[in-house]
């Protein structure tokens, strides 16, 4: 039977879980939908993987495997043994989700009578580096603590999912159709990774300094290449405002109206 979960927003903001790479945190993710509804599930990197990424043969189980052992090392995962039988549990699973109709709690416990955590396998983590193209949006050569891996940056899939990242960074949700087709515009100057980085960093500033009526639409300020302007800086109140910068911030909106109106 499906299982719904949440994803709240301190998973969004946890630099902890931002440190990790994209594929790690996808599969984070992914995970909690293949334990049961009290956080645990048999440790067996084959039936995750099929659970988890049934379409994607790239992804092996000896890739889940090393990155099962990550999240050990992360301090969010333990795999343990209980009568020769291998079980993984999600660390402090009742903070993440909280099912309003749990199943029967069936599997044993970590802490069960005769269970006995694994043992950390370092080699086994490297093995996790040859991940799958279309879940690595930071694009290119990727060096990082979890291996080193080449995508191919032009593939649909990859765009696409590199522009998601991108865009959810940004405060004014709007014209996302337009915005992609700016997005893949503007790759023909920059690597994808680059333009990813540079929409996340203004994007961030946009939402912690400026009002959403004052943000540009993603795609006009892709139009008018602005990845090269000054971050956006926290407002003065409207009051302590002087004439020069209410100009400026009514020439902004309004530079932003006019050019949506032209790309209709």
């Amino acid at each position: 039977m499906a299982k719904t979960r949440m994803l709240k927003h301190e998973l969004r903001t946890s630099e902890k879980v931002a440190s990790w790479p994209i594929e790690i945190r996808y599969f984070w993710t992914l995970l909690w939908g293949y334990v049961d509804d009290h956080g645990k599930g048999k440790d067996s990197p084959l039936l995750v993987k099929a659970d988890c990424f049934p379409l994607d043969p790239g992804i092996t189980a000896d890739v889940v495997d090393g990155w099962l052992w990550h999240l050990v090392d992360a301090g969010v995962v333990l795999r343990y043994t209980v009568d020769d039988n291998n079980y993984l549990a999600v660390i402090n699973w009742a903070e993440h989700q909280r099912p309003p109709h749990p199943t029967k709690d069936i599997l044993p416990r970590f802490d069960a009578p005769g269970a006995t955590l694994r043992e950390l396998h370092a080699s086994r983590m490297k093995d996790a580096g040859e991940v799958h193209a279309s879940l690595t949006p930071v694009l290119g050569w990727v060096e990082s603590g979890f291996g080193s891996v080449i995508v191919n940056e032009s593939s649909p899939a990859v765009m696409e999912s590199a522009f998601t990242e991108a865009y959810s960074h940004w405060p004014k949700k709007v014209e996302r159709k337009a915005a992609y087709e700016k997005f893949k515009a503007a790759t023909r100057q920059m690597p994808v990774a680059d333009l990813v980085a540079h929409i996340i960093r203004f994007g961030d500033a946009y939402a912690a300094t400026t009002a959403k009526q004052f943000t540009p639409a993603l795609g006009v300020w892709l139009s008018h290449e602005r990845w090269d302007d000054e971050l956006p800086t926290a407002p003065v109140d409207a009051g302590k405002q002087t004439p020069t910068q209410r100009a400026h911030q009514t020439l902004s909106l309004a530079t932003d109206l006019d050019t949506r109106e032209l790309e209709r």
